[in-house]
């Protein structure tokens, strides 16, 4: 009994480590041949180090081997389109246009940010209140700069357009969308970047440290202020329209818009023309005149000297005796 005991122990034994040669062996050839053992990917993905969403380094290569999570994950973009349009229309009375023109700004949203009136190409200033400062004269175009919701321009082109008969018309458009997602992006790595020079602050071991890390502080800060600045005024200009109206009245056909042919002022511009001629030509004379004595003053010395010279060489006439 105890032979056949020991004999079973005996065989149980070499079964065990023939299982744990084999089992050794499979892991070595698995490793030689670049064979890879099952992992833990929830670990390694947490000690795996995420760049920042926006940060600068990161290229299409890495958003692709990540798998397309930040690309899934991340929403697009809403577009931003900065829009500018201009018209000039032929209305039959400016005053009462330019007031429905008020009217249908106040209607959409939006303000007048510059009127300004115009007779024979001179441009008279208006008040706060909109009245024409030069009372007497009656104006014969106007000039608007419209700021409007942007969803509204294509009604206040139209309601524009009603008021008169549509000489010409222009539009505009500019998309701002990569520079605003550009922006942004810099302002929140700025942050970033804040957020960690702080915390050196707090860990300066001495004042020099100190003075530094709130030198660089304090241009950061700078560069965030700015380029937020920057955003909010792409923002606005994105959300408001701008508008540009030419208002003319219909004109004479024979008397001239400034009320004259203008003979007379061409007479006296002929006449100033050569009074302002004759000033240079004096002018000159003056202040060439040490150059011209100075040049009569040489040539009086050449032609003296020219006539002693002709006279030593003549020869003197014979006197006969007597």
């Amino acid at each position: 009994m105890n032979t056949y005991l020991r004999t079973v122990l005996a065989v149980v034994l070499a079964a065990s480590l023939l299982a744990l040669g084999a089992a050794g062996c499979s892991n070595r050839s698995a490793q030689n041949t670049g064979v890879s053992l099952p992992r833990d990917t929830a670990l390694e993905s947490a000690v795996q180090p995420v760049a920042p969403q926006g940060a600068p380094g990161t290229t299409a290569s890495d958003k692709a081997s990540s798998g397309g999570q930040s690309t899934a994950s991340a929403a697009t973009p809403q577009r931003m389109v900065v829009s500018k349009a201009s018209m000039s229309i032929q209305v039959d009375e400016l005053t009462k246009s330019v007031e429905q023109v008020r009217a249908i700004t106040a209607a959409a949203g939006g303000t007048i940010s510059q009127l300004s009136y115009s007779q024979g190409g001179s441009t008279t200033p208006i008040t706060p209140q909109g009245e024409n400062s030069s009372a007497g004269s009656q104006p014969s175009t106007a000039q608007l700069v419209l700021r409007i919701p942007a969803s509204k321009l294509p009604e206040v082109e139209k309601s524009a357009a009603a008021l008169g008969s549509v000489l010409s018309q222009t539009a505009e458009e500019s998309d701002v969308t990569q520079e605003h997602v550009d922006l942004v992006a810099r302002i929140d790595n700025l942050k970033a970047e804040e957020i960690r020079l702080r915390k050196m602050l707090d860990q300066a071991k001495n004042v020099s440290e100190m003075l530094a890390v709130e030198r660089e502080l304090a241009r950061v800060q700078g560069d965030i202020e700015s380029m937020q600045a920057q955003l909010a005024y792409l923002e606005r200009q994105a959300a408001q329209a701008t508008l540009s109206l030419n208002l003319s009245e219909p004109g004479a056909l024979v008397r001239p818009a400034s009320g004259g042919w203008g003979l007379g002022s061409a007479v006296t511009f002929g006449v100033q023309a050569a009074a302002a001629i004759l000033r240079t030509i004096i002018a000159s004379l003056i202040a060439l005149s040490p150059l011209l004595l100075i040049g009569l003053l040489i040539w009086a010395l050449v032609r003296g000297i020219r006539r002693r010279r002709k006279a030593k060489q003549e020869p003197v006439p014979e006197v006969p005796a007597e």
